[in-house]
């Protein structure tokens, strides 16, 4: 009678191991840490950088528009609420555009083409 096997899952070498797959098996995982560590610095530093931006950008906006008595911007509360929401809001525009952007120009082995018949 055969016995049943539990599935195996994703272990790290026991002590019994030998040394070389050890080694491997935590250079593979050190690897993918260094690069999900690398994405995440690169997509805060790319989100700050357009957080400072827009932020720059809306602030002269709303300089410009309090300075010419826009009777709309006239109020402080509304123009702290344009100058703390429009910046969020124009970077999510920003990283949709970006990935957008992104998976129109780089290559996807899982597109499907056509066939010529």
């Amino acid at each position: 009678m055969a016995t049943q096997q539990a599935p195996r899952t994703h272990q790290a070498p026991s002590a019994d191991a030998p040394a070389a797959l050890q080694s491997a098996a935590s250079g593979r995982r050190g690897a993918s840490y260094a690069a999900g560590c690398l994405w995440s610095l690169t997509t805060g530093l790319i989100t700050a950088t357009m957080l400072f931006i827009n932020g720059s950008f809306v602030l002269a906006l709303v300089s410009v528009l309090v300075n010419n008595d826009v009777p709309i911007i006239g109020n402080e509360r509304l123009a702290q609420v344009l100058l703390f929401t429009v910046p969020v809001v124009m970077a999510v525009v920003e990283w949709w555009m970006l990935d957008y952007v992104r998976k129109r120009v780089t290559f996807s082995r899982y597109r499907t083409r056509k066939k010529i018949s």
